[in-house]
């Protein structure tokens, strides 16, 4: 309502964005509060914020989160300039831009260690996101900067990323790489009804294994579209061995695999091993156990015996 006589030409746009996509809703949310900074001035702190917003119809827990994700920096307030970056920004990144960050960075430095030393540009061990955006732009990288350092910073959420949550790209790569194989999986099942029924269609030469040249050649043919990153993502995934060729066997691994279970159980995992350990790097070396001492390895034995690591498994 506030829109339609305020804003007749934002209320238009809105209009133009509404959709059931997590980003059409993004944008929506994002148009709304543009407006609200320049309604309430130069820096809107978070309680202002969340009681403004609510005025729009938002919950407070949408609110905070929304605050959270502007004021990246965690100066606790936001300016227009938070907002005018926006227009860059598309939204927290996905699996699949984070996954083609780190293919980017890999493509110039040998560790993401190496790339990390380069965006820091003050060499203080940490970026903020100016400094990470800027880097990014002089890398030649043209992508969602900003929403990659949001989700960098998911963790210690303190406005700047340190080596150990940079690293975390690995991380999300492999959730992206775990997105692609499940896509391809239920696009086989969707095909033929089952991975075994689809690896007989893809095994034309009848030999019960697959070279990898063979193995893109048979989901060109059955109709799976992808890029070559993604298709090596799924031939290094099933080829788990590196015996270069893939069988049945390696196929019905996945069947009744689920990302979401497993991202849930990692999950749980990290809190378990923070809550345990107060760390994870404490957690490491607790099980860190090849370079101890005799008598520390047995200890960690008799520790093993106990009902401690099935808990891990329970999950």
């Amino acid at each position: 309502r506030i829109f339609q006589t305020e804003q007749p030409a934002l209320a238009a746009t809105l209009a133009r964005w509404s959709g059931p996509s997590p980003a059409a809703r993004w944008k929506r949310q994002m148009a709304k509060l543009k407006w609200l900074v320049c309604r309430h001035g130069e820096e809107l702190t978070e309680p202002r914020f969340v009681a403004a917003v609510k005025q729009l119809g938002f919950g407070p827990d949408v609110a905070h989160s929304l605050f959270s994700s502007l004021d990246i920096e965690r100066k606790g307030w936001i300016t227009q300039d938070d907002l005018v970056a926006l227009r860059t920004y598309g939204g927290v990144a996905t699996a699949q831009e984070m996954a083609a960050f780190r293919r980017f960075l890999l493509s110039r430095f040998p560790t993401l260690a190496d790339a990390f030393k380069a965006l820091d540009g003050d060499d203080s061990g940490e970026i903020d996101s100016n400094e990470f955006v800027s880097g990014c732009m002089d890398l030649g990288f043209h992508g969602n900067s900003r929403g990659i350092f949001v989700c960098l910073d998911s963790v210690q959420r303190d406005g700047v990323i340190s080596l150990e949550e940079f690293v975390g790209l690995d991380l999300f790569s492999s959730v992206y790489a775990l997105e692609v194989v499940e896509k391809l999986r239920d696009h086989l099942v969707a095909s033929f009804g089952s991975l075994r029924t689809a690896f007989r269609r893809m095994d034309s030469r009848g030999m019960g294994a697959m070279y990898k040249k063979d193995f893109g050649a048979a989901l060109e043919r059955l109709g799976f579209q992808c890029s070559q990153a993604d298709l090596d993502i799924c031939w290094r995934f099933f080829d788990e061995s590196c015996a270069g060729a893939v069988t049945v066997a390696d196929l019905m691994a996945v069947e009744q695999f689920s990302s979401v279970k497993f991202l849930a159980d990692l999950h749980n995992l990290r809190e378990f091993l923070q809550c345990k350990f107060g760390s994870l790097s404490a957690a490491f070396d607790a099980m860190d156990v090849q370079g101890a001492p005799e008598e520390e390895r047995e200890n960690h034995k008799w520790k093993m015996n106990t009902s401690e690591p099935d808990r891990l498994l329970d999950f």
